[in-house]
């Protein structure tokens, strides 16, 4: 029961976060036209409607769907692997394990060499849910998608991939010709913070519009 209303808090807190002034377009000139922060609202909006999809069917955030989805596409997974490929801080992706451990969805390895290096593996029953969480996401990509034809289709894939080449050399320019600053002993500012929650939030929308693009090209295939 208590697991029940806590899910409903959820849902409701999150149906809330939907924006407000998106029936009319952005006037040109202003910070909503720009194309990253048109990329970033698009890219919370699909993150939040992706987490509302695992919370109702699995009960599950959409970071533990996503550390799932990538220990049972890669058969196993150490802590620091699952951190890169999904964009999780230690503390956090630890906590994650932990909440899958207690639900006997992923179980710990340990490694003979080094006590340090633990890796997780999917559990029968992770396995049963990883293949329901693919093809849940494969559905939420095809009506995502639908809007588009065949033809914009594959101009999104193929400019989502330049842009993640041209951002990926331009943040790497920018580690190397500027120092990074210590941070404050106040609090964060808030602009950062925000930034790296929509970061996070285009990470996970673009490694579900990949993954179900390529998903829709087995199947055609």
């Amino acid at each position: 029961m208590k697991n029940r209303i806590h899910l409903l808090n959820m849902t409701t807190k999150m149906n809330g976060l939907i924006p407000t002034h998106e029936d009319k377009l952005p006037q040109p000139g202003t910070f909503r036209a720009l194309p990253s922060f048109r990329i970033h609202l698009l890219a919370g909006m699909s993150a939040r409607h992706a987490e509302l999809r695992f919370l109702q069917l699995f009960g599950l955030r959409m970071l533990e769907a996503r550390v799932v989805g990538l220990v049972g596409t890669f058969g196993a997974l150490s802590l620091k692997e699952i951190c890169q490929e999904s964009d999780i801080e230690k503390s956090h992706a630890s906590k994650i394990i932990g909440r899958l451990v207690e639900r006997g969805l992923v179980e710990k390895l340990g490694d003979n060499q080094d006590q340090r290096a633990i890796s997780v593996r999917l559990t029968s029953e992770g396995q049963v849910l990883h293949r329901a969480i693919y093809a849940e996401a494969q559905q939420r990509n095809e009506r995502w998608l639908s809007v588009l034809s065949e033809r914009e289709r594959a101009q999104l894939l193929a400019s989502v991939e330049k842009l993640i080449v041209g951002t990926r050399e331009m943040l790497g320019m920018e580690r190397q010709e500027q120092p990074l600053h210590e941070p404050s002993s106040g609090p964060t500012s808030p602009g950062v913070a925000l930034d790296l929650d929509y970061a996070r939030r285009l990470h996970s929308m673009l490694g579900d519009l990949i993954d179900g693009a390529a998903g829709q090209g087995r199947g055609r295939a």
